[in-house]
């Protein structure tokens, strides 16, 4: 998956899961600050994920010089890369904060899924795979 239409496919599916997980943000009660850093959190990720697209568009073309280099590229890429472990990270998050389907919906409408643990562990993954897109963004990886 290191090609750059790969990655870019990758990145818009990304994208995609973590933009759902910020609208399923808007309707969970409870949470207070915690809440609030996630969607900040998510809000950076997408951020991030946008200029990766856009530089992996980028590297389309030959004679832009601010594409990323393809050891970058492929940094990213693989079954265990930060692409694949973000959006593992954001279809957990997304399985969590999804309204739920019948009786279980009337019991418990839109509660805060994370405990004080699961949130720190959360935000520890997110930040870590963070730093590795900068990396990449800086071409600093290699």
């Amino acid at each position: 998956m290191s090609d750059p239409l790969s990655i870019a496919t990758g990145l818009i599916a990304l994208i995609q899961v973590t933009t759902q997980a910020t609208e399923y943000l808007k309707d969970v009660k409870d949470g207070g600050r915690e809440r609030t850093k996630l969607r900040d959190e998510l809000h950076s990720v997408t951020c991030l994920l946008e200029m990766l697209h856009d530089r992996v568009e980028d590297q389309g073309e030959s004679e832009n010089e601010d594409g990323l280099k393809p050891a970058a590229m492929a940094a990213l890429a693989g079954p265990d890369g930060p692409l694949a472990r973000m959006k593992a990270t954001m279809e957990d998050i997304v399985s969590k904060l999804a309204p739920q389907a019948g009786f279980r919906k009337l019991a418990q409408p839109f509660k805060w899924p994370f405990d004080k643990k699961d949130i720190l562990e959360l935000f520890g993954t997110i930040e870590r795979l963070k730093s590795h897109f900068m990396l990449v963004l800086q071409n600093d990886l290699l």
